[in-house]
């Protein structure tokens, strides 16, 4: 018997997630999504996911331009996860410089994996694009968090 899709999306809704903004540069236009819908594959070879809904202009810019970038975000910037959660990518007044084959990389954030595509595997609904990571780097600062519909933020630890 199939699962009722809304039951689902409650269920897995509880399984925090870190929030990032994925972003790419096609025909020299910066796009960009917010997505909590990522992994890491594999070390050897380096390998990280990314799931985009079907039809999404970002996921259809990185499967066009061949490269992405996952910016993994701070506690302090919900206000770019729900910029890039809107359906068009809107970078006006974004502070973001261009990382490798100048794909954007936003400032400030924990960090940032630049990818190349190397493959994009039906996912129903969604296109789950498993990259190849060709660089990284990290800040410090405490992650914005997605948990139950809401952002969390860690809490300080015991002891």
């Amino acid at each position: 018997m199939p699962v009722d899709p809304l039951d689902y999306r409650k269920v897995i809704g509880h399984f925090a997630t870190g929030v990032t903004v994925v972003t790419a540069l096609h025909a020299g236009e910066p796009y960009g999504m917010t997505a909590n819908a990522v992994a890491s594959v594999s070390l050897d070879p380096t390998l990280l996911l990314v799931c985009f809904m079907d039809g999404s202009e970002t996921g259809l810019a990185v499967k066009e331009s061949g490269w992405f970038c996952v910016n993994i975000l701070t506690a302090d910037q919900e206000d770019l996860s729900n910029r890039f959660a809107q359906r068009a990518s809107d970078f006006g007044g974004v502070e973001w410089y261009a990382g490798e084959m100048d794909v954007p990389v936003l400032a400030g954030g924990l960090g940032h994996v630049v990818c190349r595509v190397d493959r994009v595997v039906d996912g129903g609904d969604h296109d789950i694009v498993i990259g190849e990571v060709v660089a990284c780097a990290r800040n410090g600062g405490d992650p914005l968090l997605f948990f139950a519909g809401g952002y969390r933020r860690m809490s300080p630890a015991a002891g």
